[in-house]
Protein backbone atom coordinates (compact mmCIF):
# COMPACT_ATOMS: atom_id res chain seq x y z
CA UNK A 1 0.00 0.00 0.00
CA UNK A 2 1.46 3.37 -0.97
CA UNK A 3 1.92 6.18 1.54
CA UNK A 4 -1.12 8.09 0.29
CA UNK A 5 -3.46 5.14 0.78
CA UNK A 6 -1.95 4.38 4.21
CA UNK A 7 -2.54 7.97 5.34
CA UNK A 8 -6.17 7.98 4.19
CA UNK A 9 -6.76 4.65 5.87
CA UNK A 10 -5.59 6.01 9.22
CA UNK A 11 -7.72 9.12 8.83
CA UNK A 12 -10.86 7.09 8.20
CA UNK A 13 -10.04 4.68 11.04
CA UNK A 14 -9.74 7.52 13.53
CA UNK A 15 -12.94 9.29 12.60
CA UNK A 16 -15.40 6.86 11.02
CA UNK A 17 -16.81 3.35 11.38
CA UNK A 18 -17.82 1.59 8.19
CA UNK A 19 -21.17 -0.04 8.95
CA UNK A 20 -23.77 -1.17 6.46
CA UNK A 21 -22.16 0.96 3.76
CA UNK A 22 -22.55 4.12 5.88
CA UNK A 23 -19.95 6.23 7.63
CA UNK A 24 -20.66 7.03 11.27
CA UNK A 25 -18.59 9.61 13.07
CA UNK A 26 -17.04 8.28 16.27
CA UNK A 27 -17.65 11.43 18.28
CA UNK A 28 -19.62 14.65 18.40
CA UNK A 29 -17.84 17.98 18.21
CA UNK A 30 -17.19 19.37 21.72
CA UNK A 31 -19.50 22.20 22.76
CA UNK A 32 -19.72 24.55 25.71
CA UNK A 33 -22.73 24.55 28.04
CA UNK A 34 -23.26 28.10 29.34
CA UNK A 35 -26.01 27.79 31.94
CA UNK A 36 -28.85 27.45 29.45
CA UNK A 37 -28.46 30.85 27.77
CA UNK A 38 -27.01 32.07 24.48
CA UNK A 39 -23.88 33.99 25.47
CA UNK A 40 -23.97 35.78 22.12
CA UNK A 41 -27.02 37.61 23.49
CA UNK A 42 -25.48 38.18 26.95
CA UNK A 43 -25.78 41.96 26.77
CA UNK A 44 -29.53 41.67 26.15
CA UNK A 45 -30.14 39.47 29.19
CA UNK A 46 -31.50 40.94 32.42
CA UNK A 47 -29.33 40.94 35.53
CA UNK A 48 -31.51 38.19 36.99
CA UNK A 49 -31.09 36.01 33.89
CA UNK A 50 -27.31 36.49 34.05
CA UNK A 51 -27.28 35.61 37.74
CA UNK A 52 -29.27 32.44 37.11
CA UNK A 53 -26.96 31.37 34.28
CA UNK A 54 -23.84 31.95 36.39
CA UNK A 55 -25.35 30.01 39.30
CA UNK A 56 -25.18 26.87 37.14
CA UNK A 57 -22.19 24.71 36.28
CA UNK A 58 -20.59 25.55 32.89
CA UNK A 59 -18.64 22.85 31.09
CA UNK A 60 -17.44 21.32 27.81
CA UNK A 61 -19.40 18.27 26.66
CA UNK A 62 -19.21 15.74 23.85
CA UNK A 63 -20.31 12.20 22.97
CA UNK A 64 -18.33 9.14 21.86
CA UNK A 65 -19.69 6.17 19.92
CA UNK A 66 -19.51 2.96 21.94
CA UNK A 67 -17.92 0.34 19.65
CA UNK A 68 -20.00 -2.41 21.28
CA UNK A 69 -23.44 -0.82 20.94
CA UNK A 70 -22.78 1.55 18.04
CA UNK A 71 -24.49 4.35 19.99
CA UNK A 72 -23.16 7.78 20.87
CA UNK A 73 -22.75 8.11 24.64
CA UNK A 74 -22.32 11.35 26.57
CA UNK A 75 -18.89 11.52 28.21
CA UNK A 76 -17.73 13.12 31.44
CA UNK A 77 -18.25 16.91 31.29
CA UNK A 78 -14.97 18.84 31.44
CA UNK A 79 -15.09 21.85 33.75
CA UNK A 80 -11.49 22.59 34.70
CA UNK A 81 -11.71 25.36 37.29
CA UNK A 82 -14.00 27.50 35.12
CA UNK A 83 -16.86 27.57 37.64
CA UNK A 84 -14.65 29.12 40.29
CA UNK A 85 -14.85 32.29 38.18
CA UNK A 86 -17.91 34.50 38.58
CA UNK A 87 -17.94 36.21 35.18
CA UNK A 88 -19.01 35.11 31.74
CA UNK A 89 -15.72 36.24 30.20
CA UNK A 90 -13.58 34.33 32.70
CA UNK A 91 -15.45 31.08 32.28
CA UNK A 92 -15.52 31.27 28.50
CA UNK A 93 -11.79 31.92 28.31
CA UNK A 94 -11.01 28.67 30.13
CA UNK A 95 -13.74 26.55 28.52
CA UNK A 96 -12.87 27.73 25.01
CA UNK A 97 -9.26 26.56 25.49
CA UNK A 98 -10.49 23.22 26.85
CA UNK A 99 -12.93 22.79 23.98
CA UNK A 100 -10.33 23.57 21.31
CA UNK A 101 -7.74 21.26 22.85
CA UNK A 102 -10.31 18.47 23.19
CA UNK A 103 -11.38 18.91 19.57
CA UNK A 104 -7.77 18.65 18.45
CA UNK A 105 -7.20 15.53 20.56
CA UNK A 106 -10.28 13.84 19.12
CA UNK A 107 -9.14 14.60 15.58
CA UNK A 108 -5.78 13.04 16.43
CA UNK A 109 -7.60 9.83 17.38
CA UNK A 110 -7.32 10.11 21.18
CA UNK A 111 -10.68 8.62 22.18
CA UNK A 112 -11.96 7.60 25.64
CA UNK A 113 -11.91 3.86 26.35
CA UNK A 114 -15.10 1.87 26.86
CA UNK A 115 -14.22 1.49 30.53
CA UNK A 116 -14.27 5.24 31.16
CA UNK A 117 -16.93 6.53 33.50
CA UNK A 118 -19.43 8.54 31.48
CA UNK A 119 -20.75 10.53 34.39
CA UNK A 120 -19.40 13.60 36.14
CA UNK A 121 -17.86 13.70 39.59
CA UNK A 122 -21.24 14.65 41.04
CA UNK A 123 -22.48 11.09 40.40
CA UNK A 124 -21.29 10.15 43.88
CA UNK A 125 -23.60 12.63 45.61
CA UNK A 126 -25.38 11.19 48.62
CA UNK A 127 -29.04 11.87 49.32
CA UNK A 128 -28.14 14.72 51.69
CA UNK A 129 -25.60 16.22 49.28
CA UNK A 130 -27.97 16.01 46.29
CA UNK A 131 -30.79 17.79 48.11
CA UNK A 132 -28.50 20.55 49.36
CA UNK A 133 -27.04 20.91 45.87
CA UNK A 134 -30.42 21.36 44.18
CA UNK A 135 -31.83 23.68 46.85
CA UNK A 136 -28.80 25.94 46.50
CA UNK A 137 -29.43 26.24 42.75
CA UNK A 138 -33.17 26.70 43.13
CA UNK A 139 -32.77 29.42 45.74
CA UNK A 140 -30.99 31.52 43.11
CA UNK A 141 -33.58 30.89 40.42
CA UNK A 142 -36.99 30.97 42.14
CA UNK A 143 -38.96 33.78 43.72
CA UNK A 144 -39.11 33.63 47.52
CA UNK A 145 -42.65 32.23 47.75
CA UNK A 146 -42.04 29.67 44.99
CA UNK A 147 -38.79 28.56 46.60
CA UNK A 148 -40.43 28.17 50.02
CA UNK A 149 -43.11 25.90 48.55
CA UNK A 150 -40.51 23.95 46.59
CA UNK A 151 -38.22 23.57 49.59
CA UNK A 152 -41.00 22.34 51.88
CA UNK A 153 -42.10 19.65 49.43
CA UNK A 154 -38.56 18.52 48.66
CA UNK A 155 -37.57 18.34 52.33
CA UNK A 156 -40.62 16.15 53.06
CA UNK A 157 -39.56 13.81 50.25
CA UNK A 158 -36.03 13.64 51.67
CA UNK A 159 -37.46 12.74 55.09
CA UNK A 160 -39.46 9.95 53.42
CA UNK A 161 -36.31 8.57 51.73
CA UNK A 162 -34.32 8.61 54.98
CA UNK A 163 -37.14 6.76 56.76
CA UNK A 164 -36.96 4.14 54.00
CA UNK A 165 -33.25 3.55 54.57
CA UNK A 166 -31.67 5.85 51.95
CA UNK A 167 -29.65 7.82 54.52
CA UNK A 168 -26.18 7.10 53.12
CA UNK A 169 -27.14 5.93 49.66
CA UNK A 170 -26.35 7.55 46.33
CA UNK A 171 -29.11 9.73 44.85
CA UNK A 172 -29.07 7.51 41.76
CA UNK A 173 -30.38 4.67 43.95
CA UNK A 174 -33.81 6.35 44.09
CA UNK A 175 -36.18 4.73 41.59
CA UNK A 176 -39.41 5.66 39.89
CA UNK A 177 -41.16 3.17 42.18
CA UNK A 178 -39.88 5.01 45.26
CA UNK A 179 -41.29 8.31 43.99
CA UNK A 180 -44.61 6.69 43.02
CA UNK A 181 -44.97 5.20 46.50
CA UNK A 182 -44.38 8.61 48.05
CA UNK A 183 -46.91 10.32 45.76
CA UNK A 184 -49.49 7.65 46.56
CA UNK A 185 -49.09 8.40 50.28
CA UNK A 186 -49.74 12.09 49.58
CA UNK A 187 -52.79 11.20 47.47
CA UNK A 188 -54.27 9.09 50.27
CA UNK A 189 -53.75 11.81 52.88
CA UNK A 190 -54.67 14.91 50.84
CA UNK A 191 -55.91 15.35 47.27
CA UNK A 192 -55.04 14.71 43.59
CA UNK A 193 -54.18 18.40 43.23
CA UNK A 194 -51.66 18.32 46.08
CA UNK A 195 -50.23 15.06 44.75
CA UNK A 196 -49.75 16.68 41.32
CA UNK A 197 -48.08 19.74 42.84
CA UNK A 198 -45.59 17.50 44.63
CA UNK A 199 -44.99 15.55 41.43
CA UNK A 200 -44.19 18.82 39.61
CA UNK A 201 -41.62 19.88 42.19
CA UNK A 202 -40.03 16.43 42.36
CA UNK A 203 -39.74 16.42 38.57
CA UNK A 204 -38.06 19.82 38.76
CA UNK A 205 -35.70 18.46 41.44
CA UNK A 206 -34.57 15.52 39.33
CA UNK A 207 -34.42 17.70 36.22
CA UNK A 208 -31.75 19.85 37.88
CA UNK A 209 -29.72 16.72 38.65
CA UNK A 210 -30.01 15.64 35.01
CA UNK A 211 -28.96 19.06 33.74
CA UNK A 212 -25.98 19.03 36.08
CA UNK A 213 -24.99 15.51 34.91
CA UNK A 214 -25.47 14.02 38.37
CA UNK A 215 -27.95 11.42 37.07
CA UNK A 216 -28.79 10.29 33.54
CA UNK A 217 -32.59 10.54 33.49
CA UNK A 218 -35.55 12.20 35.19
CA UNK A 219 -37.38 9.27 36.80
CA UNK A 220 -40.43 11.44 37.57
CA UNK A 221 -41.15 12.52 33.99
CA UNK A 222 -42.88 9.21 33.19
CA UNK A 223 -45.14 9.31 36.26
CA UNK A 224 -48.56 10.48 34.99
CA UNK A 225 -50.40 13.57 36.20
CA UNK A 226 -53.75 12.70 37.78
CA UNK A 227 -56.96 14.42 36.81
CA UNK A 228 -58.06 16.84 39.51
CA UNK A 229 -60.53 19.62 40.05
CA UNK A 230 -58.53 22.59 41.31
CA UNK A 231 -60.21 24.82 43.85
CA UNK A 232 -61.34 28.07 42.28
CA UNK A 233 -61.63 31.44 43.94
CA UNK A 234 -65.28 32.22 43.31
CA UNK A 235 -65.88 35.75 42.03
CA UNK A 236 -68.03 38.21 43.98
CA UNK A 237 -71.03 39.90 42.40
CA UNK A 238 -70.94 43.67 41.84
CA UNK A 239 -73.32 44.19 44.77
CA UNK A 240 -71.12 42.06 47.02
CA UNK A 241 -68.01 44.04 46.08
CA UNK A 242 -69.82 47.30 46.81
CA UNK A 243 -71.00 46.02 50.21
CA UNK A 244 -67.49 44.79 51.11
CA UNK A 245 -65.87 48.10 50.24
CA UNK A 246 -68.46 50.19 52.08
CA UNK A 247 -68.01 48.06 55.19
CA UNK A 248 -64.20 48.15 55.06
CA UNK A 249 -64.08 51.93 54.64
CA UNK A 250 -65.88 52.19 57.96
CA UNK A 251 -64.26 49.32 59.85
CA UNK A 252 -60.81 48.54 58.42
CA UNK A 253 -59.46 51.24 56.12
CA UNK A 254 -56.06 49.64 55.45
CA UNK A 255 -57.64 46.34 54.52
CA UNK A 256 -59.76 48.33 52.09
CA UNK A 257 -56.61 49.91 50.64
CA UNK A 258 -55.10 46.43 50.23
CA UNK A 259 -58.27 45.12 48.54
CA UNK A 260 -58.36 48.20 46.30
CA UNK A 261 -54.97 47.23 44.85
CA UNK A 262 -56.34 43.80 43.98
CA UNK A 263 -59.65 45.04 42.56
CA UNK A 264 -58.70 48.33 40.90
CA UNK A 265 -55.02 47.64 40.22
CA UNK A 266 -55.53 43.95 39.33
CA UNK A 267 -52.56 42.94 41.48
CA UNK A 268 -52.26 39.47 42.93
CA UNK A 269 -52.03 39.20 46.74
CA UNK A 270 -48.35 38.25 46.66
CA UNK A 271 -47.57 41.17 44.34
CA UNK A 272 -49.15 43.65 46.77
CA UNK A 273 -47.12 42.49 49.77
CA UNK A 274 -43.92 42.82 47.71
CA UNK A 275 -44.44 46.53 46.96
CA UNK A 276 -41.93 48.83 48.60
CA UNK A 277 -42.05 52.62 48.62
CA UNK A 278 -39.18 52.79 46.13
CA UNK A 279 -41.20 50.72 43.64
CA UNK A 280 -43.91 53.36 43.29
CA UNK A 281 -43.47 55.91 40.48
CA UNK A 282 -46.60 57.93 41.07
CA UNK A 283 -45.81 60.65 38.51
CA UNK A 284 -45.53 58.00 35.79
CA UNK A 285 -48.49 56.03 37.22
CA UNK A 286 -46.31 52.92 37.44
CA UNK A 287 -45.26 50.37 40.05
CA UNK A 288 -42.15 48.24 39.61
CA UNK A 289 -43.68 44.85 40.23
CA UNK A 290 -42.45 41.29 40.69
CA UNK A 291 -45.22 39.25 39.15
CA UNK A 292 -46.00 35.64 38.31
CA UNK A 293 -44.74 36.11 34.75
CA UNK A 294 -41.69 38.28 35.38
CA UNK A 295 -40.46 41.63 36.66
CA UNK A 296 -41.83 44.73 35.00
CA UNK A 297 -43.81 47.93 35.57
CA UNK A 298 -47.54 47.70 36.18
CA UNK A 299 -49.81 50.63 35.45
CA UNK A 300 -51.67 52.34 38.30
CA UNK A 301 -55.20 53.28 37.18
CA UNK A 302 -56.49 56.70 38.13
CA UNK A 303 -59.22 55.20 40.28
CA UNK A 304 -56.58 53.55 42.51
CA UNK A 305 -54.60 56.80 42.68
CA UNK A 306 -57.72 58.61 43.87
CA UNK A 307 -58.66 55.88 46.36
CA UNK A 308 -55.21 55.47 47.92
CA UNK A 309 -52.15 57.32 46.61
CA UNK A 310 -53.70 60.79 46.82
CA UNK A 311 -54.51 60.10 50.48
CA UNK A 312 -51.12 58.80 51.66
CA UNK A 313 -47.93 60.87 51.58
CA UNK A 314 -45.30 58.24 50.76
CA UNK A 315 -42.46 60.76 50.94
CA UNK A 316 -42.66 60.58 54.74
CA UNK A 317 -41.44 56.98 54.78
CA UNK A 318 -38.17 55.18 54.17
CA UNK A 319 -37.95 54.04 50.53
CA UNK A 320 -37.15 50.48 51.62
CA UNK A 321 -40.33 50.16 53.68
CA UNK A 322 -43.08 47.81 52.53
CA UNK A 323 -46.24 49.58 51.45
CA UNK A 324 -48.59 47.26 53.32
CA UNK A 325 -47.80 45.94 56.80
CA UNK A 326 -49.60 44.83 59.95
CA UNK A 327 -48.87 48.30 61.37
CA UNK A 328 -51.43 49.89 59.02
CA UNK A 329 -48.74 52.04 57.47
CA UNK A 330 -45.52 51.51 55.51
CA UNK A 331 -42.79 49.92 57.65
CA UNK A 332 -40.04 47.26 57.71
CA UNK A 333 -42.29 44.45 59.02
CA UNK A 334 -39.69 42.55 61.01
CA UNK A 335 -40.07 39.22 62.76
CA UNK A 336 -39.71 38.89 66.57
CA UNK A 337 -36.15 38.57 67.86
CA UNK A 338 -34.61 35.22 66.93
CA UNK A 339 -33.70 33.31 70.09
CA UNK A 340 -30.49 31.96 68.53
CA UNK A 341 -29.11 34.97 66.69
CA UNK A 342 -30.70 37.65 68.84
CA UNK A 343 -31.65 39.53 65.65
CA UNK A 344 -34.82 40.50 63.84
CA UNK A 345 -35.29 39.61 60.18
CA UNK A 346 -37.76 40.67 57.51
CA UNK A 347 -40.97 38.63 57.61
CA UNK A 348 -41.20 36.37 54.55
CA UNK A 349 -43.55 37.39 51.75
CA UNK A 350 -45.47 34.13 52.23
CA UNK A 351 -46.24 35.06 55.84
CA UNK A 352 -47.11 38.62 54.81
CA UNK A 353 -49.56 37.33 52.20
CA UNK A 354 -51.03 34.87 54.71
CA UNK A 355 -51.52 37.69 57.21
CA UNK A 356 -53.71 39.71 54.83
CA UNK A 357 -55.66 36.63 53.74
CA UNK A 358 -56.48 35.77 57.36
CA UNK A 359 -57.37 39.38 58.09
CA UNK A 360 -59.81 39.37 55.15
CA UNK A 361 -61.39 36.13 56.40
CA UNK A 362 -61.79 37.48 59.92
CA UNK A 363 -63.17 40.88 58.96
CA UNK A 364 -65.07 40.27 55.70
CA UNK A 365 -65.97 36.60 55.34
CA UNK A 366 -67.20 36.36 58.90
CA UNK A 367 -69.33 39.50 58.51
CA UNK A 368 -70.98 38.49 55.23
CA UNK A 369 -70.89 34.70 55.79
CA UNK A 370 -69.09 34.00 52.51
CA UNK A 371 -68.10 30.44 51.63
CA UNK A 372 -64.53 29.10 51.66
CA UNK A 373 -64.48 29.54 47.87
CA UNK A 374 -64.58 33.31 48.35
CA UNK A 375 -61.12 34.71 49.13
CA UNK A 376 -59.38 38.06 48.92
CA UNK A 377 -58.10 36.98 45.48
CA UNK A 378 -61.72 36.61 44.33
CA UNK A 379 -61.77 40.41 44.04
CA UNK A 380 -59.40 40.22 41.06
CA UNK A 381 -61.72 37.76 39.30
CA UNK A 382 -64.66 40.07 40.01
CA UNK A 383 -62.87 43.08 38.53
CA UNK A 384 -61.78 41.25 35.37
CA UNK A 385 -65.28 39.81 34.90
CA UNK A 386 -66.91 43.23 35.25
CA UNK A 387 -64.41 44.80 32.83
CA UNK A 388 -65.25 42.15 30.24
CA UNK A 389 -68.99 42.77 30.50
CA UNK A 390 -68.55 46.56 30.30
CA UNK A 391 -66.28 46.33 27.23
CA UNK A 392 -68.56 43.75 25.61
CA UNK A 393 -71.62 45.99 26.00
CA UNK A 394 -69.75 49.11 24.85
CA UNK A 395 -68.39 47.44 21.69
CA UNK A 396 -71.78 45.89 20.95
CA UNK A 397 -73.60 49.22 21.46
CA UNK A 398 -71.11 50.99 19.16
CA UNK A 399 -71.74 48.29 16.54
CA UNK A 400 -68.04 47.36 16.39
CA UNK A 401 -67.40 44.27 14.19
CA UNK A 402 -66.39 41.15 16.12
CA UNK A 403 -67.26 42.96 19.34
CA UNK A 404 -66.87 39.81 21.46
CA UNK A 405 -63.35 39.10 20.15
CA UNK A 406 -62.44 42.74 20.78
CA UNK A 407 -63.60 42.45 24.38
CA UNK A 408 -61.65 39.22 24.81
CA UNK A 409 -58.58 40.90 23.29
CA UNK A 410 -58.85 43.67 25.86
CA UNK A 411 -58.99 41.23 28.77
CA UNK A 412 -56.11 39.18 27.37
CA UNK A 413 -53.83 42.23 27.51
CA UNK A 414 -54.48 42.26 31.27
CA UNK A 415 -54.48 38.56 32.14
CA UNK A 416 -51.69 37.53 29.71
CA UNK A 417 -53.57 34.40 28.66
CA UNK A 418 -52.12 32.82 25.52
CA UNK A 419 -55.27 33.22 23.36
CA UNK A 420 -58.92 34.31 23.45
CA UNK A 421 -60.16 30.74 23.82
CA UNK A 422 -58.27 30.48 27.10
CA UNK A 423 -59.66 33.85 28.21
CA UNK A 424 -63.17 32.66 27.38
CA UNK A 425 -62.70 29.50 29.46
CA UNK A 426 -61.38 31.57 32.35
CA UNK A 427 -64.39 33.92 32.21
CA UNK A 428 -66.73 30.93 32.03
CA UNK A 429 -65.09 29.41 35.14
CA UNK A 430 -65.65 32.58 37.17
CA UNK A 431 -69.20 32.96 35.85
CA UNK A 432 -68.77 36.02 33.65
CA UNK A 433 -69.08 34.51 30.18
CA UNK A 434 -72.57 33.66 28.99
CA UNK A 435 -74.01 32.85 25.57
CA UNK A 436 -77.18 34.56 24.32
CA UNK A 437 -80.42 33.57 26.02
CA UNK A 438 -82.04 30.65 24.13
CA UNK A 439 -85.60 31.15 25.44
CA UNK A 440 -86.90 32.29 22.03
CA UNK A 441 -85.84 29.02 20.43
CA UNK A 442 -88.11 27.04 22.78
CA UNK A 443 -91.35 28.95 22.20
Amino acid sequence: MNKKHLFLSKVYDSVYDFEKMKYKKKYSEPKIYTGGVDVKKWSKLSERQKKIALSKQWYVYFSFRNPETGLLERQTPIKGNANSLKTKEGRLEILTILRNNLSLALKEGLFPTTNDNNLSDEENLTIEEAFNYVLKIKKNTLAESSFNNFENRIIRFKKFLIEKGFQNKNISAVTKKDVSNYLNIILEKTSPSNRNNNRTDLSSFFSVLVNEDVITQNIVSKIPVLKSSPQKNKAFTEDEVQNIFEYLKENDLWLYYFCAHIYYGLFRNIEVVRIQIKDVKINEQLIHSKTKTGIYYKQIPKILINEFYNKIDLSEYNKDYFLFTKDNEPSQWLTPVNTKSGKKTTTTETNRRSYWGKRFSKIVKKKFNFSSDHTIYSLRHSAIGKMFLVKLNDYKKDDIPNFEEKALDFIRTITNHKDNKTVKNYLREIGYYKIEDWSDTLK
